[in-house]
């Protein structure tokens, strides 16, 4: 099974905001997992990317106004 923290790499120092690194990983990850396989928990999420829950939630959000 795909790994998302393999999936995505969230660079800090990319002109790209973090919660839209987010969204595009996410997006990758998804065309790679069956469909309705989950996302980790949030906390897990945000310290796995080592990035604030506010910024993963506003991708969250994102995702989901995607249809993701």
């Amino acid at each position: 099974m795909t790994d998302i923290y393999e999936t995505l790499k969230i660079n800090h120092q990319s002109g790209t905001p973090i919660y839209m690194q987010v969204v595009e990983g996410v997006e990758r990850f998804c065309r790679e997992v069956p469909v309705g396989s989950p996302l980790p928990p949030e906390r897990a999420m945000a310290a796995g990317f080592g990035i604030s829950r506010n910024s993963l939630r506003q991708a969250i959000a994102e995702c989901c106004e995607r249809g993701l």
